[in-house]
């Protein structure tokens, strides 16, 4: 599923990690939820793109839960129903603990409000539901910056 270079720097990752089991699991975690789905605008594999997101976050020296939780920033929405993403967010909570499963949340609601941010971009005036979502956006930003690093990797 990834791609010859991508395996060869994650196990560099993880080798250099101080948990490399820790990462692995995480990993093959992602591998498993992500399988071969590619991103809808962009045509990569979600695989590629979350290995991409936690060799960046590598090199900003951020600690291993903020890279597991990039690599997983997209389990949560990968099929886009509410009912599947509480399971998913459950299921990483009891598999990787609360910290990653709440940073996973946080960036999906953080995307969620971006996108619906942008969805009438022809308009010009900043309506008062716009004035919300930028209000809910800087509060999620306020809660953990851990997540917008996330979401700029």
């Amino acid at each position: 599923m990834i791609s010859k270079n991508s395996h060869y720097s994650l196990e560099k990752l993880t080798a250099n990690s101080k948990n490399p089991k820790f990462l692995g699991e995480v990993f093959a975690f992602a591998e498993q939820k992500y399988g071969f789905v590619k991103r809808q605008n962009f045509g990569e594999p979600y695989i590629e793109h979350v290995s991409n997101v936690a060799k960046i976050l590598a090199n900003m020296n951020v600690d291993e839960t903020t890279i597991a939780a990039g690599i997983l920033h997209d389990v949560a929405d990968l099929h886009g129903r509410e009912e599947e993403k509480g399971a998913v967010l459950g299921e990483l909570e009891k598999k990787f603990g609360e910290e990653i499963a709440t940073l996973v949340e946080r960036n999906s609601d953080l995307q969620r409000i971006y996108y619906s941010f942008h969805a009438g971009r022809k308009e010009s005036v900043l309506t008062s539901a716009k004035a919300e979502t930028l209000r809910r956006m800087f509060l999620a930003i306020a809660r953990d910056l851990r997540v917008v690093l996330i979401e700029l990797a």
